[in-house]
C-alpha cells in the first residue's frame, strides 16, 4: 500500500523504470532504495493499456479492472511489439517472402512460411519459441548487413515504439522515474543488436528519435 501511494502522490522516489518488450509488454517503475513497483495496474498491464487507434495515435488507458478492452480496430503495444506478434507480423507480410527464404532458418519441421505461421499460432508447439527467435535474430543480422527490407522494419519499428514511450511519459511527467528508461526482455534487450559495437543500434536510435 505504502509504494502504492508512493506513486499515486507523485514521490521522486521513483528513479527509473523497466519496460518489458518480450513475449509481452509491460512496466515496472523502480523505486530509489531499487524495489520494484508493480501495484498500479495500468503499468503491470502496460502491454493492454498502450493502444494505438486506427488514426495511428497513441492513447494510455487507465481501466478499473487492469485491462483496456481494444475496439474499433485499436491494437495494443503487446498485439504490435511483443516477440511473437512481430515474428508473425514480419512473417505473415507477402514482401518479405523471398527475404524469409533467404535469410531466416526455420526450426527443423518447419517446411514454409504457411507452416510456420500455424505454427506461431500454436503456443504450445515445441519449436514455437525457436522459430520466434530465428525470425527477429534473422531481421536483426541483416538490419546491418544492408538488407533495406530488415532496415526498415527495425527502424519503423522503432519510431513507432518510441512515439507510444512518448504518450506514457507525457502521462507521468509529475514522475521522475520517467526520465530514465531501461528496455528489458528478448525484444527489448536483442532485436535489431548489432553484432559488435562497432555500430550505432538501429532499434535504440529509432526509439529516441
Amino acid at each position: 500500500q505504502k509504494k502504492k501511494e508512493a506513486l499515486e502522490e507523485g514521490n521522486t522516489g521513483l528513479d527509473g523504470m523497466a519496460a518489458i518488450l518480450g513475449s509481452g509488454v509491460g512496466l515496472a517503475a523502480i523505486l530509489g532504495d531499487g524495489t520494484v513497483f508493480t501495484d498500479n495496474k495500468r503499468l503491470l498491464e502496460l502491454g493492454h493499456n498502450l493502444v494505438k487507434g486506427l488514426d495511428g495515435q497513441w492513447n494510455l488507458y487507465d481501466e478499473q479492472g487492469g485491462k483496456h478492452k481494444l475496439q474499433n480496430g485499436e491494437k495494443s503495444i503487446e498485439l504490435l511489439y511483443g516477440g511473437p506478434f512481430m515474428a508473425k507480423r514480419f512473417l505473415a507480410d507477402p514482401n518479405n517472402k523471398d527475404f524469409i527464404e533467404s535469410y531466416v532458418t526455420f526450426p527443423d519441421g518447419i517446411e514454409s512460411i504457411e507452416n510456420a505461421l500455424k505454427v506461431l499460432e500454436d503456443v504450445e508447439h515445441p519449436a514455437r519459441s525457436q522459430l520466434i527467435d530465428n525470425i527477429l535474430i534473422g531481421i536483426s543480422r541483416e538490419t546491418y548487413q544492408k538488407k533495406l527490407i530488415a532496415q526498415d522494419f527495425v527502424t519503423n519499428s522503432g519510431h513507432d515504439i518510441g512515439r507510444a514511450f512518448a504518450v506514457l511519459i507525457k502521462n507521468y511527467l509529475d514522475q521522475k522515474w520517467v526520465e530514465n528508461i531501461i528496455l528489458v526482455s528478448g525484444v527489448g534487450e536483442l532485436f535489431g543488436k548489432p553484432q559488435d559495437g562497432t555500430v550505432e543500434d538501429l532499434f535504440l536510435k529509432s526509439i529516441r528519435e
